[in-house]
This record gives structure tokens, sequence and C-alpha cells, in this order.
């Protein structure tokens, strides 16, 4: 039998990362100190060099393929992509034509009413995993992303991945030894550093989280100079943080991750508690706030500066640099 034309397109772009996967998603600009700053605007190329119709389902995929070849390949992003505190670029994401709802499942009719020649899905979301089953039958090219966009080095990953289906893999590779740059001159900065024990919370839902130990913002900790409190414990993934779970871990301190742009009040019901409030972490004010869009995937390359603005944080008096918020 022979192959379609967009059958051999989805042959020759269809990716998988085989990483289990996991609950948890969703980086601020670049101070101006001296160092090399990944460069995240776009590099536009012309039509005829991939895929010109992108249908990215996943906020953090939409960054990725808006950073790799510009936002105007894209015709439809999640909703959430405009929202200024869980992204760095939300007016170009708002001019996409078209806004797939949060947390919903996916239509594969309404996908492919978009005529996109290209779909690039995150299986670890059972509505995107349900399209991309469907819009494979209908011989869309995909890109399927089975990790969870839990550190940075699965982000570097996707972003090779998606720069492959998009003809642009100079350009992610370019991005990447940027990023990597970046983390080896922090990393010979901290060397030697103590590396305190840290609880990473979020506000990404109407009560605040635990990051598990899967998730971006706690490795963005990992590669600051801290511990993860999660790291060994009995917690394995992302979920509702209860007081006495926060007073067993002790923590040294507390990172909060404002993903829904409330700031530091929205955890005060918890940090309030009359044993979390006792621990010497809060006693001493050892608290940071980190905008969602620098903790995230979403963030894109940008987590690095999430990275720094936690090392500054946790190393006082190191010598260190914020990358910016």
């Amino acid at each position: 039998m022979q192959m379609s034309d967009d059958r051999r397109r989805f042959r020759r772009w269809c990716a998988v990362l085989a990483v289990p996967a996991f609950l948890f998603v969703l980086a601020a600009c670049g101070g101006d100190d001296g160092r090399a700053e990944p460069s995240t605007e776009p590099v536009t190329q012309p039509a005829d060099e991939g895929p010109a119709q992108i249908a990215a389902l996943s906020s953090d995929a939409a960054e990725a393929v808006r950073t790799l070849v510009g936002a105007e390949r894209l015709v439809a992003v999640p909703e959430s992509t405009s929202n200024e505190h869980l992204g760095n670029h939300a007016d170009e994401m708002a001019q996409v034509p078209n806004h797939v709802p949060s947390s919903a499942n996916v239509d594969p009719e309404q996908v492919l009413s978009w005529d996109p020649d290209l779909v690039v899905v995150t299986a670890r979301h059972d509505g995107e995993q349900d399209a991309g089953e469907l819009l494979e039958q209908a011989d869309v090219p995909l890109v399927t992303i089975e990790n969870n966009w839990g550190s940075i080095e699965q982000l570097q990953d996707n972003y090779r991945t998606i720069g492959e289906a998009l003809g642009a893999v100079d350009r992610a590779d370019k991005l990447i030894a940027e990023m990597e740059a970046d983390l080896a001159e922090l990393a010979d900065q901290l060397d030697g550093a103590d590396e305190p024990s840290v609880l990473v919370l979020t506000n990404q839902a109407s009560d605040p989280f635990i990051a598990g130990p899967g998730s971006m913002p706690t490795d963005i900790v990992r590669h600051a100079g801290g511990a993860p409190v999660v790291d060994g414990s009995e917690i394995s993934r992302t979920m509702p943080a209860e007081p006495e779970q926060i007073v067993g871990l002790e923590p040294d301190a507390i990172l909060l991750v404002d993903v829904l742009g409330r700031g530091e009040e929205s955890f005060d019901g918890l940090l309030g508690n009359e044993a979390v409030a006792q621990l010497d972490a809060v006693e001493n004010g050892r608290i940071m706030t980190l905008p969602g869009r620098s903790a995230m995937a979403a963030g894109g390359v940008h987590v690095v500066d999430g990275v720094r603005d936690v090392a500054t944080w946790l190393h006082p008096g190191d010598g260190l640099e914020e990358g910016g918020a």
C-alpha cells in the first residue's frame, strides 16, 4: 500500500520521548548583568522549511514553538499562554488565532478544523493523549511529548525533539548550549556552598500544593544550590499541602511559586497555621515568592533565570546576581 504524503510527514516529524509521565506542569527575563543570556527572540524561517500551521496543545510546548520559529506559525495554543503570570510572551500568544480552554478535553474535530500541518501534544494530559490518538488516525503529523517537562533536562530534550519537527534543530541546539553555559557558570559559583533544605509550595489550585520531586520548581532548587525536602521523603508527587507534612519536613527555607498572580497572601492560610508558623523558616522570614513564569516549564529557557534568582536568595553574600523577574 502506498503511504500518503501526510503519513510520510508524520513518520518524519513524529517523535516520542519515553519517560514516565507525571502530573505537574505549568522564567523570567534576564537581568542586564553582563551574563550571556539565552535569546528568546524567535528566528523566523521561510514557510517551506517546516510546518507553518502548528497547534501546540500545552503551554510549555507552545512556548517552545514560539521560541524556535515564532508565534506567527501557531494556529492554536492553550488559553493559559496569554496569562502574564504564567508566560513571558502573553501579548504574542494572545494574537494566536485559536485558544484551547485550560483543563479541558481537547476536541480532535475542532483541532482538525484549524487545518494544522503539525500538532504537538503532551501525553501527561489525558485529554491531549486521547486527542493525539484520534489525530494520528486522521494522518495529522504529530509530535507527542510523554514526559512531564519536570526538569531542565527534560525541557531541553523536548526542545530538541520539537526543533527536529520544526526544522529548527540548530536553533534548539544554540538555546540549549546557552542554557548549559549559564548553569555551568552558576554551578562554579556555588561550588562548596552549603545546601539549605527547601520546601516548594505552589498556588496552582484553590489551596497550596507541595511540589513533588519530579516537578520543574523542585529541579530549579537543585540547580540553585538547595536540597529539596521532598527528595528522599514519602512525598512522590505534587499534592495538596497539609500542615502536618510541612512541619515534619522541617525545611530551612520555603519557596512559594505564584502561578495565579495572587502573591504571598495566597499562602497566608497555610503559613499562618499555628504549627507551621513556628518553623524556623517562617519565624525567620526565609521565604521567597517566585512568579510562575520563572518557575514552570512554560517559561521555556527563562527557567535558568529562575535558577539564578533562587540561588541568589539561598546564598546571599556569595556574589550572585538575580536573573530578573
